[in-house]
């Protein structure tokens, strides 16, 4: 349980990296650190598919879900603004409120 409160940590700081360059408009440093991110992210949602799940816990984890639909969308268009402000504001919030629980 520790270990993923960890690596939400880290990918919360990862997150805030990757908006930054985005936000500054270095559009090639946010892409880089846009694929470890993103394997971090799907790395949780799996884990929490794999626990002993409450309603709470799965609602949180179908959120991570259809954001990261929204990024790929703003990814698809080539909006880096877009795709940092989701990543930033959203899913940091679910993760943010993830390290509250218990997992």
């Amino acid at each position: 349980m520790e270990n993923i409160k960890i690596t939400i940590d880290e990918v919360l700081r990862n997150i805030e990296q990757m908006a930054d360059k985005f936000y500054q408009q270095k559009q090639n440093e946010g892409y880089s650190l846009l694929v470890p991110t993103i394997d971090t992210l799907v790395h949780i949602t799996d884990y929490l598919s794999n626990v002993d799940q409450t309603n709470q816990i799965s609602e949180y984890n179908i959120l991570i879900m259809n954001l990261l639909k929204d990024a790929s969308e703003a990814l698809i268009i080539k909006d880096g603004v877009l795709l940092a402000d989701i990543l930033k504001y959203d899913i940091s919030d679910v993760l943010k409120h993830l390290l509250e629980i218990e997992i």
